[in-house]
């Protein structure tokens, strides 16, 4: 710590008044040297990526983080102030059963530099899209059930696919009777106008958000009353 000595004077009659005060002075604040710590949060390294992903880029710094640059195979791919970067990064176009890595730097307001680990991906030619139709399996009733004809019943249908369903139409003899668009897939059906002791069939047409569509074809037999 240093003292600042500041002297004032003054004439008291003949006399020479000499007067010192000391004050306290603050010392320079120093320098900042330490860069910011950067962080590729996504993708992991290793990871085997298709189609499109977010890859995220975080950043921390003992004062303020000013910039992050982003990079994929060295090229600068997006800039973002502030200390957090995200980026949709559109991998069709390098499709090449490959790696490619993936770093990131970010830059603090008084001009450090700080670097993340280089993360290496392999980007695939293998399609994320969804291409399989939805598994339709029948509850109620079974396959070639015998029914009475003066009931209704509750068809209930169960649908398994890897997308979400848009759709579940279900069919008597060939003609559409309900269309659900959430589960449970299920319709009440009035058998009393199929009561006539021959064979019925029951079709069940499930699509969903992709556009593949899964189907299920049964028969049934409805006695008269």
């Amino acid at each position: 710590m240093k003292l600042r000595v500041k002297k004032w004077w003054a004439i008291v009659g003949s006399v020479i008044v000499i007067v010192a005060a000391a004050f306290q002075c603050s010392p320079p604040t120093p320098p900042d040297v330490l860069p910011p710590v950067c962080v590729v949060v996504y993708p992991y390294p290793g990871q085997v990526v298709s189609g499109q992903l977010n890859v995220i880029v975080s950043a921390t710094d003992d004062d303020e983080v000013a910039a992050i640059d982003l990079y994929i195979d060295d090229t600068k791919v997006k800039s973002q102030t502030g200390n957090k970067l995200e980026y949709l990064w559109n991998t069709s176009s390098i499709a090449d059963n490959r790696d490619h890595h993936v770093r990131a730097l970010a830059v603090d307001k008084s001009g450090n530099i700080g670097y993340s680990e280089r993360v290496i991906v392999r980007v695939s030619k293998g399609s994320t899209a969804d291409t399989l139709a939805p598994v339709v399996q029948m509850l109620y009733p079974p396959d070639g059930a015998t029914l009475r004809g003066d009931t209704t019943i509750t068809v209930v249908a169960k649908v398994i696919d890897q997308s979400d369903i848009e759709k579940v139409v279900f069919y008597i003899d060939g003609q559409a009777k309900a269309t659900v668009t959430s589960a449970p897939y299920q319709f009440n059906w009035d058998l009393r106008p199929y009561a006539d002791g021959g064979v019925h069939t029951i079709f069940v047409e499930a699509q969903d958000v992709a556009g593949n569509v899964g189907t299920l074809y049964q028969t049934v037999t409805v006695t008269s009353p």
